[in-house]
């Protein structure tokens, strides 16, 4: 029988956007060789001057013991959130492996958006050590040229070998015209050769394997719809696997393409040239060389309105394949495309 919970703690339609982002290190408090305090940082880039209509923190915890009403001091860039830990959801992993729990914050009124790195720090009182596995920031922010439905689930799912879970979502007011449906889903591993498929609508399928600890998986290209199943299944291991948070996300976005249209070499210089064959502009425009190990070159391009190109040079050695990767952010968000020369 699956262990624990996932519970929604958003879902709604917005004219705006959202952005996630977690850390992965663990962060070990507390017993004989632990300190009682720590901190984590987390990089939320935001655009400037927009407003954050909402923001979520969360944090999952692996401890020996029951976690219930455990002792603890909790800042947000430095501003005091909690006196004691109440999880909202708890599963426990097995006879020898503790609890995982999670919790949710609403650190919407103390938020600051003049910097994209926020710090947690935790301090804890008790005596058995505990494990912070997993801290996540969800937000929420107002933009005029995009709208989104999203679902944000967090919890504490433990998953033994051969069990599955569903999860049926019904997405609110879509919007018309939409042209990007994604999932994220943050799981953790505690051996490298487990394996966990991720399907969505019964079709669209990954496997997940290959690491030890927590790790965020994206699927970007999913079918639009208004209602997702979404399945988690453990094919291969010998001990439970955790799945902690789920965002599903149905957006209408108008957005900036960058395309590398045309390389020219002179010697050891490429003259690249691009284009913008998007609607909008982006607010950051990068070009990086690189060769297998080494990265040679990034230089920041002014950024291109629809339709406009420019030639950026570029120095490369003349004896190695190079690869040009353009990136460009909008709302916040990176996206890349690259080519081989």
């Amino acid at each position: 029988m699956v262990a624990g919970d996932m519970k929604i703690y958003a879902l709604e339609n917005v004219q705006g956007d959202i952005v996630y982002t977690t850390t992965v290190a663990p962060l070990r408090l507390g017993g004989l060789s632990n300190p009682n305090i720590g901190s984590l940082s987390l990089s939320l880039p935001t655009p400037t001057n927009i407003q954050v209509k909402r923001v979520l923190l969360e944090i999952g915890m692996v401890t020996r013991e029951y976690p219930e009403r455990m002792r603890w001091r909790l800042w947000f860039d430095g501003i005091a959130v909690s006196r004691e830990y109440r999880p909202k959801s708890i599963a426990q992993l097995g006879d020898d492996e503790g609890y995982y729990s999670k919790t949710v914050f609403d650190v919407t009124p103390i938020y600051k958006g003049d910097s994209d790195v926020h710090k947690v720090t935790i301090a804890y009182e008790g005596s058995n050590p505990i494990t912070v596995e997993h801290v996540g920031l969800f937000a929420v922010y107002d933009v005029p040229d995009s709208v989104v439905s999203f679902a944000f689930l967090s919890g504490a799912l433990a998953l033994n070998p051969g069990e599955s879970y569903t999860l049926s979502i019904n997405m609110r007011d879509i919007p018309e015209d939409a042209t990007h449906a994604s999932v994220r889903a943050v799981l953790a591993l505690t051996q490298r050769d487990s394996m966990v498929r991720i399907s969505v609508n019964g079709s669209k399928d990954r496997s997940i394997t290959g690491f030890v600890g927590v790790e965020e998986v994206n699927l970007d290209t999913i079918p639009v719809t208004g209602a997702y199943r979404i399945s988690f299944e453990h094919v291969k291991g010998s001990r439970p696997v955790r799945i902690s948070t789920l965002i599903v996300s149905v957006a209408r976005r108008t957005l900036p393409d960058i395309h590398i249209e045309s390389v020219e070499r002179t010697g050891e210089e490429l003259t690249v040239r691009l284009v913008n064959r998007g609607a909008t502009k982006p607010e950051r425009v990068m070009l990086l060389a690189i060769v297998p190990g080494e990265h040679i070159e990034r230089l920041e391009v002014e950024p291109l309105d629809s339709g406009e190109s420019t030639e950026v040079k570029v120095k490369a050695p003349s004896d190695k394949r190079v690869t040009l990767r353009v990136v460009w952010v909008k709302h916040g968000k990176p996206y890349q495309r690259e080519i081989r020369v």
